[in-house]
């Protein structure tokens, strides 16, 4: 017989990627006109890897009373991310982010994301993606989350790489695709 254990309102919430294993979502958003990639510097209230570029994303969120996801309950029947609790997400974070809704190309991988220095662990899905609508409506929503963004092309990226300033996740992510650009061939 299992025992039900009583809530305890005054213990600290459980935290993703801290108490148990956080899942994540990116997404890689492409120009294709100038064949570059959105990439946005961490602030000094994000959540973890403070001052490190990085893609937009964020956590899948869960509801505690009912273990559904909130972003899946956020779109009608009949959007294309109903029942898609990743790709829900993944859309939600960059209209959180940029002020930008976007369409989902394609699936580019999972990575796992260990964090030594904060104690943190991730699963993060990651996406390619083009915004709907008029690319220039990418700005900066949350401020104290993000400083600055910027659209970049291979090489940049690789100087990032080299110079250690990428987000553990988007470090992965962009060691991957220079190793093989094949698998992203929409950025120059």
């Amino acid at each position: 017989m299992s025992e039900v254990l009583p809530s305890d309102s005054s213990a600290p919430a459980a935290k993703p990627g801290v108490n148990y294993v956080g899942v994540g979502v990116g997404a890689i958003i492409t120009d294709p006109q100038t064949r570059t990639v959105l990439m946005h510097l961490r602030g000094g209230e994000a959540r973890s890897e403070r001052w490190h570029w990085d893609f937009p994303g964020g956590t899948v969120e869960w509801s505690a009373t009912d273990y559904r996801a909130r972003t899946i309950l956020d779109h009608p029947k009949g959007s294309p991310f109903y029942g898609d609790l990743l790709k829900a997400t993944v859309a939600r974070e960059c209209l959180e982010e940029h002020g930008v809704n976007i369409e989902i190309v394609r699936e580019l991988g999972s990575y796992q994301h260990y964090i030594p220095n904060e104690g943190q662990f991730w699963i993060s899905h990651t996406y390619l993606a083009r915004i709907i609508g008029d690319i220039s409506a990418v700005r900066i929503m949350e401020p104290d989350k993000c400083a600055e963004i910027a659209w970049m092309n291979r090489a940049q990226l690789r100087e990032l790489l080299e110079a250690n300033q990428l987000a553990g996740v988007s470090t992965q992510i962009v060691a991957d695709l220079l190793a093989h650009p094949e698998r992203l061939p929409e950025i120059a």
